[in-house]
């Protein structure tokens, strides 16, 4: 593995009535440590009646954000395929209902892996009886 190889990955977010909170989770997302890194970030707006769409598409002219609008609300799983096949980077990374804590660190950690080899990975959220635990697994 070439470690200094240039590091490429597309992140979709799905996302339905958030208008309130797009810019917000697209700021989070520029704002780690991604720096010698091809970054887009998909947002799906699953056919949103508030202002998601258009804020999402104004952040597109000043940042990596590409925005794509569903006919309606096909839901999460539809938004989530429909950014696949968007994407135009090497590994793709899905952010559907992570908190802001997960968010602050997944596009920087789901890099490293890539980097150092892991030819496939896991980052999820697990609830047990009232406890939530986050998780990030590779494997070789």
């Amino acid at each position: 593995m070439n470690f200094n190889m240039k590091r490429s990955i597309s992140v979709i977010v799905p996302t339905y009535n958030r208008a309130h909170l797009i810019s917000e989770a697209i700021d989070s997302i520029l704002a780690q440590d991604i720096a010698n890194c091809d970054l887009e970030i998909i947002v799906v707006d699953d056919g949103s009646t508030d202002t998601t769409f258009e804020l999402a598409k104004q952040m597109g002219a000043v940042h990596p954000v590409r925005a794509l609008r569903l006919s309606r609300n096909f839901g999460k799983e539809a938004a989530l395929m429909a950014g696949l096949d968007y994407a135009r980077l090497g590994a793709v990374l899905f952010m559907a209902g992570w908190s802001d804590e997960i968010r602050a660190m997944v596009v920087s950690s789901v890099l490293s892996l890539i980097v150092s080899g892991a030819t496939g990975f896991w980052l999820g959220t697990s609830f047990g009886s009232q406890k939530k635990t986050d998780m990030l697994a590779e494997r070789r």
